[in-house]
């Protein structure tokens, strides 16, 4: 599991599709409930008032389950939504760095078994069966740093005429608002 860095491919759902604004804030009071089930953050006392930014830069769960899982609000991401934005960032496929034996990690979609919402919430925080590979989480960090591309990945002796050489692998995911946003997060 990629564990938290996975938070940007959620987050890359949640603002791209309005599932909330950046400035909408949550009260995490350390924990949500639904029905006799209880979501821990992190943090056991909670954060306090959150908005996205804060939501990266104290690594809050409880952000990523209310808007994934649709808690006290109208609709949530979802593990769809989840599932098509790893996707999209190439998550459960290899990205064909000149290696032998990439894996292709995996990205739940929440068809392969009986699937509950604490799953989806789990997923989210990149947790549980999102599985992923170093390869891949760089992938995804470099998009940021690479203003919105990414390439496929190559091991090389020197830098030489290297961007001649170079494929992309995904680009330009995300409103140039949005991107700014999630940018801007990453650096707090």
């Amino acid at each position: 599991p990629p564990g938290s860095v996975f938070k940007i491919v959620t987050a890359s759902g949640i603002l791209e599709e309005g599932i909330a604004k950046p400035k909408d804030k949550i009260f995490d009071e350390g924990f949500i409930k639904v029905g006799e089930s209880v979501y821990g953050n992190w943090k056991r006392d909670g954060h306090g008032i959150v908005d996205y930014t804060r939501s990266m830069k104290v690594s809050n769960d409880t952000y990523y389950y209310i808007y994934t899982g649709g808690y006290n609000i109208p609709k949530g991401l979802g593990i769809s939504g989840i599932y098509n934005w790893g996707r999209k960032y190439k998550f459960g496929e290899t990205h064909g760095i000149d290696l032998y034996g990439e894996s292709q990690g995996f990205m739940p979609d929440g068809k392969y078994k009986t699937w509950y919402l604490g799953d989806t919430f789990i997923s989210a925080i990149g947790q549980g069966d999102v599985l992923a590979t170093t390869v891949q989480v760089s992938s995804l960090t470099s998009y940021f740093a690479n203003n919105q591309k990414t390439f496929v990945p190559r091991v090389v002796l020197e830098a030489d005429n290297l961007v001649k050489k170079e494929k992309i692998l995904y680009e330009d995911l995300l409103t140039s608002e949005v991107f700014n946003v999630i940018k801007n997060s990453l650096k707090e």
